[in-house]
C-alpha cells in the first residue's frame, strides 16, 4: 500500500514526495529499487498526460489554465526559448523546480515529435534521479545527524536549482 500512495503522489506532487522518499529508502525503510522504478514511471506519465493534453486541446484553452494563467511570463519566455533549444531545455526542465510542467504543456503545443520527447524526457528524468540519489547518498555518509543531513540535501538540490536556471536563463535568454 505504500508503494501504491507513493506512486500516486509522485504523478501528482513530484519531488514533494520524492524527496522524502529518497531518504526512506536509504534508511531502509522503502525499497530504493522501487522508489526509483516507480517515481520513474511516475513522473514520465505525469510528463506524458501534460504532454498530450496541450497537443489535443485548442491554445486558446490552455492558455486559460491556471497554471499558464499564474505562469504567463514564464511561460512565454520558455516558450521562445524553446524555439531554439528545445531538446535541452525540455532536459534542463527536469532539474529547475517550477519549469517542468509548463516545458511539457509547450512541447505538447507545439508538436515536438513524441519518439525524441520521450527519449529527451526519460534521459532527464533519470540524470535527475542519479544526482538526487547521489546527493543524498553523499550526504547520509557525511553526517550522522539526521536533521544536518536533510538540511544539506535540500540546499544542495536549492543550490543545483539555482545554478541550472542561472545558466539557462544567463546563457540561452542572452542567445
Amino acid at each position: 500500500m505504500t508503494y501504491v500512495i507513493f506512486f500516486i503522489g509522485m504523478f501528482f506532487l513530484g519531488e514533494t514526495v520524492l524527496l522524502p522518499a529518497i531518504y526512506l529508502s536509504l534508511v531502509g525503510q522503502m525499497s530504493i529499487v522501487a522508489v526509483v522504478i516507480l517515481s520513474t514511471i511516475a513522473n514520465l506519465l505525469s510528463d506524458l498526460a501534460w504532454y498530450f493534453a496541450a497537443r489535443l486541446l485548442p491554445i486558446d484553452n490552455i492558455k486559460k489554465w491556471k497554471r499558464v494563467e499564474r505562469h504567463q511570463e514564464t511561460f512565454t519566455k520558455l516558450g521562445l526559448l524553446l524555439n531554439r533549444h528545445e531538446y535541452y531545455i525540455l532536459f534542463a526542465s527536469k532539474f529547475v523546480y517550477g519549469t517542468r510542467i509548463l516545458v511539457q504543456i509547450i512541447c505538447g503545443t507545439r508538436r515536438t515529435p513524441l519518439g525524441k520527447y520521450f527519449i529527451v524526457n526519460l534521459a532527464g528524468t533519470i540524470l535527475y534521479l542519479a544526482f538526487l540519489y547521489t546527493a543524498a547518498f553523499g550526504v547520509n555518509k557525511l553526517s550522522t545527524n539526521f536533521y544536518a543531513e536533510v538540511l544539506i540535501f535540500i540546499g544542495l538540490v536549492a543550490a543545483m536549482n539555482l545554478i541550472i536556471r542561472w545558466i539557462t536563463e544567463k546563457r540561452w535568454f542572452q542567445s
